[in-house]
C-alpha cells in the first residue's frame, strides 16, 4: 500500500478519520524542510557521510560550539494527544524524550497535508550532544549528528507501525479504532512503565542503530544511545530491556492489549499468536517520504541553518 491508497481508505472509512488542525498540536510559525532519506547513513558509503557544507557538517559545527545550554523548552501535551505527539522536556531527574525531540503526526488525524515524522533540529543537537557526552567524546560530532537522526527517526517511525497495526483492525472491523481505543491506551498508561508504545519504540530505534554503530565499528554510539535510554522517564526507559529477545514477545503483548481494548467480545489468546502475523506491524505507506526537519519559531538556531 502506497501514500495515494490513503486516498481510498478516506473514501472508504471516513469515520475512522479526524481533522486536526495542526496548529493544535505545534505552535505555528515553525519551519520545516523535507529530508530526503533519514535512513541515509544505514548504507551510505564514507565518503557520502563525510560530504562538506550540508545540514549534517553545519549541526556538527554548531554542536562543536556548545550551543545547547539555552535549548528551548517547547511542545505541549493537549488532551487527546497520542503516541508520538510533541511533549515538553521539564529539566529534573530524567533526561529528554525521543518525543520531545522529535515528534509523529498520525495521518488519522492529520491526512493529507501534515501527518509523518518531524525531527526537531535543536533536538537532533540535543541527543547527539548527549551521545558525544556519554561517549567521552568517541564518537565525532558529524557521527553523533547522523546517528542522532537515526534514533529519533527510528522511534518515531515505530508510532506510525503502531497506527498501521490499528488500520489493520480498522480494515476488518469497520470502526474507529486508532482514535478511540489506541489514543485512550497511550493516555491512560503514558508516563508509567505500562506504556508498552514508548517501550517499544525506543527498543526499535536501539535495535536499528546497534546495526549501523556494528557496521561502523564504532560500539560507544550504541552504549551512549542505551544509557541516554536508562536514564529516561518511566515507560520509555524499559527500551533497553525490551531491545533484545524480549522485543517480539513485548510487541505480542502489545498487540494484545490493543486488540482486547478495541474488540471485547473477542475471546482472549496467548500473545504470542501474534507471532503468526508480525506483518501487522509493518509500514503502509513509505514514512521515510514523510520525514521533515523542524525549527521552532524563536529559536536561536534560525539565523544560523539555511531552512
Amino acid at each position: 500500500m502506497g501514500a495515494r491508497d490513503l486516498n481510498v481508505v478516506r473514501d472508504t472509512l471516513p469515520n475512522i478519520f479526524e481533522d486536526w488542525p495542526v496548529d493544535r498540536i505545534i505552535e505555528p510559525g515553525g519551519t520545516v524542510i523535507p529530508v530526503d532519506d533519514p535512513t541515509i547513513y544505514d548504507r551510505a558509503t564514507e565518503e557520502q557521510r563525510n560530504q562538506p557544507a550540508d545540514l549534517d557538517q553545519i549541526g556538527a559545527d554548531l554542536l562543536d560550539e556548545g550551543l545547547l545550554k539555552d535549548w528551548p523548552q517547547t511542545g505541549v501535551r493537549e488532551p487527546g494527544d497520542f503516541g508520538g505527539a510533541p511533549v515538553t522536556h521539564e529539566f529534573g531527574e530524567y533526561d529528554a524524550t525521543p518525543d520531545c525531540l522529535a515528534f509523529y503526526l498520525p495521518w488519522h488525524f492529520f491526512y493529507p497535508d501534515w501527518w509523518g515524522v518531524y525531527l526537531r533540529f535543536d533536538g537532533l543537537l540535543y541527543l547527539a550532544d548527549g551521545i558525544q557526552t556519554r561517549s567521552n567524546s568517541a564518537v565525532p560530532s558529524r557521527t553523533a549528528i547522523q546517528m542522532a537522526r537515526l534514533f529519533l527517526y527510528y522511534h518515531e517511525a515505530f508510532h506510525h507501525l503502531t497506527e498501521c497495526y490499528a488500520f489493520r483492525l480498522e480494515a476488518t472491523h469497520r470502526h474507529p479504532i486508532y482514535k478511540k481505543t489506541f489514543v485512550a491506551r497511550y493516555q491512560k498508561t503514558f508516563g508509567t512503565h505500562d506504556c508498552l508504545e514508548e517501550g517499544l519504540a525506543n527498543a526499535h530505534a536501539l535495535r536499528k542503530c546497534a546495526v549501523a554503530a556494528r557496521r561502523i565499528g564504532n560500539s560507544a554510539i550504541i552504549e551512549a544511545l542505551r544509557e541516554y535510554v536508562t536514564q529516561s522517564p518511566p515507560g520509555y526507559s524499559r527500551g533497553v530491556k525490551f531491545e533484545g529477545r524480549l522485543f517480539r514477545p513485548t510487541q505480542c503483548e502489545f498487540a494484545e492489549v490493543n486488540q482486547r481494548d478495541a474488540v471485547p467480545t473477542a475471546p482472549d489468546l496467548d500473545p504470542a499468536i501474534w507471532l503468526t502475523s508480525t506483518h501487522m506491524f509493518h509500514g503502509i505507506t513509505n514514512i521515510k517520504s514523510r520525514v521533515k526537519y523542524y525549527l521552532p519559531p524563536g529559536s536561536p538556531l534560525r539565523d544560523r541553518i539555511p531552512f
